[in-house]
């Protein structure tokens, strides 16, 4: 699997839960990174989670890349929303779009 995810909280988040699950994670903070990832990765990758916080348009565009390299991956857009009007970060929704 492979993750793209600018904040690195969630990232981390998301690798120690899929872990817990048995599933080899790849990482990437950036999409020109998980492009490159895609591209250089000798083995399998089935599955990409992408982090709308990354821009819609840049989310996808490196989807379209990366199923460009790789025909078989399946995409999923993730999205965690956040409310920092009080100054305080809480989580506010959590959405995955297949």
């Amino acid at each position: 699997m492979l993750v793209i995810c600018g904040a690195a909280m969630l990232r981390e988040l998301l690798r120690i839960f899929l872990y817990s699950l048995d599933i080899d994670v790849l990482e990437a903070s950036t999409a020109a990174e998980a492009v490159r990832m895609a591209r250089s990765h000798p083995g399998n990758i089935d599955l990409l989670f992408i982090d709308t916080g990354l821009g819609w348009d840049a989310a996808w565009e490196s989807a379209t890349e990366i199923t460009r390299i790789r025909p078989a991956i399946r995409v999923h857009y993730i999205s965690a929303g956040f409310d920092s009007s009080n100054g305080t970060a809480r989580r506010q929704n959590w959405l995955i779009v297949t």
